[in-house]
């Protein structure tokens, strides 16, 4: 059985989210291909996380992003790949049900 590595969970606060969404920034699911097309977020770009490094490669690291999955913890690996990449305007969104209740 394996296990999800241990990953502290910084989610953004409702605010933040809201600001961001309504500036236009990109809201990104990182979980599979299958998740999202079962259910996700209105105008979100999937990109599964194994995916998500190559990716932000060839995109602009100041825009804001806000990022969500399954429960916040994919969201959270997500965050930290894209800091180390030097990104630095990043929400977690937490899970997708917490997102809709968020940004309605």
């Amino acid at each position: 059985m394996q296990t999800m590595p241990a990953v502290e969970v910084e989610l953004a606060s409702k605010a933040q989210c809201r600001e961001w969404v309504c500036q236009k920034c990109q809201i990104l699911d990182v979980r599979g291909e299958a998740e999202f097309a079962a259910d996700h977020y209105p105008g979100a770009l999937n990109i599964p996380l194994d995916r998500l490094a190559d990716w932000a490669r060839q995109q602009n690291c100041k825009a804001p992003l806000v990022l969500y999955c399954g429960k916040g913890i994919r969201a959270q690996m997500g965050i930290n790949q894209l800091r180390d990449l030097g990104f630095t305007q990043l929400a977690n969104g937490g899970s997708l049900a917490q997102l809709k209740e968020t940004l309605g």
